[in-house]
């Protein structure tokens, strides 16, 4: 039976990100591994990880487990990792990695430069690693190492324009696009809202890990003194303590952390208005389910956002540098609550190109389309 291993650094970006790819390599009668660091990093609770991989064994999917370090710097973790790695493609016999996250899949390509010159590597890009810092210098280095290691790549798949376009000045033997990740697209009548504008309150969600990069503490402090608005923050993070100290210490009791929510669905519905200050994304999946609910968007103006959202059609697009931006936004639809179902309805009818049954099928015919010219793969030869 032919193998295939799915990898990335961190556990959430396997579970929650590749059902799609374990589907198409379950119906192709692939033996699947998942390798992360199923342990520690995530951004969802160890004992959540512990129910999903319970799911995933039962479906006859290896598990398995190396410590990856998130930390670009930490050397000697990324060499044990490196040889973790080497002897699990040599004792399962792996011809193919469907790789995720840079660390990961910076590793994985060097395995197969060095040891396995016959492994074929699917690298799918989430937002290029070097666009996450504003050191230039270090941002170079990583743009240096992704170009040197795109000649090792056989496929690339980026999910939004803007990384697309970087690609190509880069090196990769083959290189696709998808809509995203897929989402499900709830079964909603465009023209029904399904939840009342009436409310005294606006009520308005933000869904990410609670770091730097999400930039929560930027969209709280422009909430200071706002009136009839709720603010829910669901996810868990490092920076719990010091939003929380904040939130106190400003007395905001419009402003809530929820923490992480296995019903992140249902709270979106519940909402008026979804909001996302981040600094850097790839392609929000929660933005995407936002809307696919029909609901405004209130986002930073920044690659993957402005690809989902126009300016005024299906919300607004806030630059990060203007003092009030995500404040003036809001007060925008207090103003006029007519906008909610005007911009919702808007956003529903695009992110139908990015349902699940869309993006798979984008994805079968790059998969298909990849393998059908690497269908004899050579055994594996270690040097």
């Amino acid at each position: 039976m032919k193998s295939v291993l799915i990898l990335s650094t961190v556990a959430s970006v396997i579970i929650q990100f590749n059902k799609l790819n374990i589907d198409y390599f379950k119906s192709n009668k692939y033996k699947i591994i998942l390798c992360s660091n199923f342990s520690k990093g995530s951004s969802m609770p160890t004992n959540l990880i512990r129910e999903e991989i319970t799911k995933l064994k039962s479906k006859n999917i290896e598990i398995v487990n190396i410590p990856f370090s998130r930390n670009p710097l930490n050397l000697f973790s990324h060499i044990y990792s490196y040889f973790k790695l080497k002897s699990l493609i040599s004792n399962f016999r792996i011809s193919l990695v469907n790789t995720h996250t840079p660390i990961a899949s910076a590793l994985i390509r060097l395995v197969k430069f060095i040891n396995f010159k016959n492994l074929k590597v699917i690298y799918t890009i989430h937002g290029f690693h070097f666009f996450k810092t504003n050191n230039t210098l270090i941002q170079q280095i990583f743009k240096f190492i992704e170009t040197v290691l795109s000649k090792i790549t056989d496929l690339a798949i980026t999910i939004n324009n803007y990384d697309y376009e970087i690609a190509k000045k880069m090196f990769y033997l083959k290189l696709a696009k998808t809509n995203g990740i897929g989402i499900q697209i709830p079964n909603l009548s465009p023209n029904i809202p399904n939840e009342p504008f009436d409310s005294n309150i606006l009520r308005i969600i933000s869904i990410g890990e609670l770091n730097n990069n999400k930039n929560h503490i930027s969209l709280i402090k422009q909430l200071i003194n706002m009136k009839n608005i709720e603010l829910n923050i669901y996810g868990k993070g490092i920076n719990y303590d010091r939003l929380s100290k904040y939130i106190t210490k400003k007395n905001l009791k419009y402003v809530f952390l929820r923490g992480y929510s296995t019903d992140i669905l249902n709270h979106i519905k519940n909402s008026h208005i979804f909001i996302l200050p981040s600094k850097r994304e790839g392609l929000s999946v929660a933005l995407m389910e936002a809307m696919s609910f029909r609901k405004p968007c209130i986002v930073s103006n920044i690659r993957g956002n402005n690809e989902l959202i126009s300016d005024g059609v299906g919300g607004y697009l806030v630059d990060l540098k203007a003092k009030n931006g995500f404040r003036n936004a809001i007060t925008k639809y207090l103003n006029n609550k007519n906008l909610l179902l005007e911009h919702g309805n808007q956003n529903y009818l695009k992110i139908l190109d990015y349902s699940n049954n869309y993006v798979f099928r984008q994805l079968k015919e790059i998969y298909d389309s990849f393998l059908a010219l690497n269908n004899k793969y050579e055994s594996h030869k270690t040097i």
